[in-house]
């Protein structure tokens, strides 16, 4: 479980890098919901097998994995921060060069 979260997370940061929003806020919300789950529900289960006990400091990971995902999560579902954080189409005036011509 924890390998999927950290993968989702992974997922999300990249979708997010190549302007992917929507496919980020899947991720981001699903690493969220696998951190909700470790965090809060299966120490509680008393049938898993073998009990999931987290230590002071897998719980403190854990919270700072949350608190970073839900950030970036909150960022990406904003569209305003969307628009600002969009990659400049190819040919526009945010391109760092012009394209070379052959002469």
């Amino acid at each position: 479980m924890v390998q999927g979260m950290l993968v989702l997370g992974r997922a999300g940061a990249v979708d997010e890098l190549m302007g992917n929003f929507d496919a980020a806020v899947t991720s981001y919300g699903g690493a969220s919901v696998l951190l909700y789950f470790l965090m809060v529900e299966a120490p509680n289960i008393a049938a898993m097998t073998p009990p999931l006990v987290l230590r002071s400091m897998d719980r403190l990971r854990l919270r700072r994995y949350a608190s970073s995902i839900a950030a970036r999560h909150a960022v990406v579902a904003t569209p305003s921060a969307r628009r600002r954080m969009a990659p400049p189409a190819f040919g526009s005036s945010g391109d760092l060069q012009a394209p070379l011509q052959m002469r």
